[in-house]
């Protein structure tokens, strides 16, 4: 450290200009978590024209009492999504807010979607992390909503509803499994399990 006032002076307003940007940044923060809270709390509905809703209720990723199919091979990370919450996610964040062209019938231009979504293991999987993620990205913001969008979701949306995903054989109205002698799932070779095994 300098016995210089002068350069003492300037080290006193370097420090003081740096308490007033951090000052400035912690309003900010601030500002966005009682904006958050606010939405967090709010008992109104959600209004499909205000874009990306954070969730009413906190995220539960306890077991529930759903054991369907679908359920049962959900992500296994020793938890189950809790699918009531799912599906109010994807009923605010994905039904009523996305706005794509639908094929209605199978073979026809446009997204492949399944409102029986829940019965698609793959989707209940990759909307679940769409969920997830975008809880996280409104926490941090605008910037991080838009990576959220174009790296989650449109990537998660695009696989789910292509010509290949997993709703290929649906339509909006009608969940239909692929016809006999197209598999559902990918086929492992179970010599091979009890070889590694």
């Amino acid at each position: 450290m300098s016995d210089d006032p002068a350069a003492l002076l300037a080290q006193l307003e370097g420090l003081r200009r740096q308490v007033r940007t951090l000052t400035e940044h912690l309003g900010r923060h601030d500002l966005a978590l009682d904006a958050l809270e606010e939405g967090l709390t709010s008992a109104a509905p959600a209004d499909p024209a205000a874009g990306l809703q954070p969730p009413q209720q906190p995220a539960d990723t306890t077991p529930t009492a759903d054991t369907s199919s679908a359920a049962a091979t959900a992500p296994d990370d020793g938890r189950m999504p809790d699918l009531s919450v799912l599906r109010e996610w994807v009923d605010r964040n994905v039904s009523q807010w996305c706005e794509r062209q639908i094929s209605i019938v199978t073979g026809r231009p446009g997204v492949r979607w399944c409102a029986q979504w829940d019965q698609h293991p793959e989707a209940i999987t990759r909307l679940w992390v769409c969920r997830a993620v975008q809880l996280e990205a409104v926490t941090e913001g605008p910037a991080a909503v838009s990576v959220y969008l174009r790296d989650h979701f449109d990537h998660h949306l695009s696989v789910l509803t292509s010509a290949t995903g997993p709703f290929h054989c649906c339509t909006p109205d009608k969940h239909e499994l692929p016809r006999s002698g197209q598999p559902r799932f990918l086929p492992t070779d179970p010599t091979r399990l009890r070889a590694v095994g």
